[in-house]
């Protein structure tokens, strides 16, 4: 495989890893209004949350896995202003929607394939 080549995959695994995310953003707030839909008793669903936790486990896995990647090739940069920034000040980012349609569906189909792990 060539240097492009190598390049090219990487890209296109950034490109997939940014995509799952979006998916979590624009999902999120389904799932949490479909835990709410499912309390029992004003308890949340133990089935529910774990579910969604382990996607959003793997999901930053995979985020944290590839940040390692590019650790390796490059100095690491410091969060700064904006929004990257502030996570990393706040431990959370403000940006999630809570957005919920018609279409809210199962907490387990909202962020995507449970099974996908981190690129080798």
């Amino acid at each position: 495989m060539t240097g492009q080549e190598s390049g090219d995959t990487m890209i296109r695994r950034d490109r997939e890893l940014l995509a799952d995310l979006s998916a979590v953003n624009t999902w999120l707030g389904e799932a949490v209004v479909d835990l709410l839909a499912r309390q029992d008793g004003g308890e949340l669903p133990p089935d529910g949350l774990r579910v969604l936790g382990e996607h959003l486990h793997r999901l930053g896995m995979r985020l944290q896995h590839r940040a390692a990647q590019l650790d390796s090739r490059l100095a690491a940069p410091t969060l700064g202003e904006g929004a990257l920034g502030e996570l990393g000040q706040q431990g959370s980012c403000g940006a999630v929607s809570h957005a919920a349609g018609p279409h809210a569906g199962a907490v387990g189909e909202v962020v995507g394939d449970p099974q996908r792990e981190p690129p080798g």
